[in-house]
């Protein structure tokens, strides 16, 4: 059977452990308008204070003061575990399509960062209040699998006549702002960088500096793709249940190195090599592990992207405030102790990066219709 590629002249992360050679890699980007996010008016303000900005009011500079000092960063939580599990988490819940499951609700979110990007969580979780992929049962697991199944050959009937060559679904863990588990299912649309939807190929290769430390940590073992961005698990290979205990394991190590991290950063240790002097510096205030379930070209992976250590630039290089897609890509790093890391740069998450801006754009009403379509199809 031929395996076609979501891209006809590239590869991506996702063909690792498909294709025997990787032609053109690349990484899949989009941009998401209309959308507003706080935390680029909170970075414009940093960086505003950071260039020395006259303009700034007396209560700006207060708030950049917090920030600087990560104060800000530290408010006391407003709801007892997360907003997911409260009565405040806004969507819009595929009522009749969710009705056929017993574990698991689909919604659209009110703010969606992939083209027909849907979102998936346990209906009982404000009362089991599950917060990691493996701490799901046999039972949960197996009903996300026929629920990624069945949305591929609904959507590829009825919408993208055979179009839709996989579903991704991208868990993060680690350092979230929502603690229940819930996974943001991407469509792998053929070419979709040529549709008109606010995506393009970028020729760049995103993948974190622990990585390395992290996968020498793996026992070799088929079934397991050691990759420049993490590792890639073959669920046709390793038994679920075994694959699970392998992230676990594997998040757990960069559990290890964030703690290192942070016992330096306390003065509790001396560094004493290269990598922990990256590690004191550039540690993400806000480390995170992606961890993806694709079904894609007739197979399905379990990946764990680590991102621990981001890409960090000089002030010089930030580039216009005004830009919200450039502030969006732009972070400031409020736990360094050295200045010189304290902006981050990043396309988050690594292997298929999302950005958002308010203002409306050409492909806005693309991206909508796509919406209203599938809202059609799964009612």
């Amino acid at each position: 059977m031929i395996k076609e590629r979501q891209f006809d002249n590239n590869s991506t992360f996702f063909d690792i452990g498909i294709d025997e050679k990787l032609d053109n890699f690349a990484t899949l980007y989009c941009v998401m308008s209309e959308t507003k996010k706080k935390r680029t008016d909170i970075t414009r303000l940093a960086l505003r204070y950071l260039q020395h900005d006259r303009t700034l009011t007396d209560n700006e500079i207060a708030i950049a003061k917090t920030i600087m000092d990560d104060s800000f960063y530290k408010k006391l939580k407003k709801y007892h575990h997360c907003k997911l599990c409260s009565n405040d988490f806004n969507r819009e819940v595929l009522t009749e399509y969710s009705s056929k499951f017993k574990f698991w609700e689909v919604c659209f979110p009110t703010v969606p960062y992939f083209p027909g990007n849907m979102m998936i969580y346990l209906k009982e979780r404000a009362k089991k209040k599950k917060e990691n992929l493996w701490e799901l049962s046999y039972d949960e697991l197996l009903e996300l699998k026929k629920i990624i199944i069945d949305l591929k050959l609904r959507l590829n009937i009825y919408l993208f006549d055979g179009n839709l060559i996989g579903i991704n679904v991208l868990f993060n863990q680690i350092s979230k702002s929502q603690l229940c588990i819930h996974g943001h299912i991407e469509l792998m649309v053929k070419n979709i960088d040529k549709l008109n939807y606010g995506c393009r190929l970028l020729s760049m290769r995103n993948y974190d500096p622990t990585v390395k430390l992290l996968n020498s940590q793996v026992e070799d073992s088929i079934g397991i793709i050691k990759t420049l961005e993490g590792i890639r698990i073959n669920l046709k290979t390793i038994d679920i249940n075994s694959a699970l205990i392998l992230i676990k394991n594997y998040e757990n190590e960069m559990i290890n190195l964030i703690n290192l991290g942070n016992i330096l950063r306390n003065g509790k240790k001396e560094v004493s090599n290269d990598f922990e002097l990256a590690l004191l510096n550039g540690m993400s205030p806000a480390p995170a592990n992606s961890i993806y379930i694709t079904d894609y070209r007739n197979e399905l992976f379990l990946s764990s992207v680590p991102e621990i250590i981001p890409p960090t630039i000089p002030l010089s290089e930030v580039g216009s405030l005004d830009d919200e897609e450039n502030l969006y890509l732009t972070k400031f790093n409020a736990t360094t102790p050295n200045s010189d890391f304290s902006i981050i740069r990043k396309y988050s998450p690594l292997v298929r990066p999302s950005s958002k801006i308010s203002t409306n754009t050409p492909y806005s009403n693309n991206v909508k219709e796509l919406t209203l379509s599938m809202k059609r199809i799964l009612k």
